[in-house]
């Protein structure tokens, strides 16, 4: 059975905060992003934006969710309503480009001897990379966007205080 995305807000098998529709929206004012993410087949568009959302679940995040059976963690409690938050579609958003921009800009390097095997994102993802330089993860950021600064500055409302926005590299 293929892999499909499941927006339903409080739903119990919720896979995404956004539709392909949305994150085609999203991608096509970033035109640098944009020329990538429409080569993607709808399967593999999928599973990025599931990739995205289950990185923004694995953050700790203040408050409950807004019913304990709601397979995602949003909505939260907090919230007025019990809608996901633009912020929070657009922190998914965000989370693809940052992978794709330091995936590429780290494959791309020359010097082979400098192998990276994973890099925990935000205590949230692990992603591999072949070879290449991975320094300050946190401040990297390309002409097409997606730092993880954007995505917690984006997410910051709802994220916990102590010990948020730690990276481990693994050499």
């Amino acid at each position: 059975m293929a892999l499909a995305i499941d927006t339903t807000i409080r739903g119990e098998d919720a896979n995404s905060y956004c539709t392909l529709v949305e994150l085609n929206d999203y991608y096509e004012a970033n035109a640098i992003f944009d020329v990538f993410w429409d080569a993607l087949s709808d399967t593999e568009k999928t599973q990025f934006a599931v990739l995205a959302t289950r990185a923004i679940d694995r953050m700790d995040f203040v408050n409950y969710k807004y019913d304990e059976d709601q397979a995602l963690e949003f909505p939260r409690v907090r919230e007025d309503s019990d809608e996901i938050p633009d912020k929070v579609k657009q922190a998914q958003g965000e989370i693809l480009i940052f992978i794709y921009n330091d995936q590429n800009a780290t494959t791309s390097q020359s010097d082979s001897s400098d192998t990276i095997e994973s890099v925990n994102i935000y205590q949230a993802v692990s992603v591999k990379f072949k070879s290449g330089d991975l320094t300050k993860v946190d401040e990297k950021q390309s002409a097409s966007g997606g730092s993880m600064e954007t995505v917690k500055n984006l997410l910051r409302d709802w994220l916990q205080p102590v010990g948020a926005g730690t990276f481990d590299i693994v050499r």
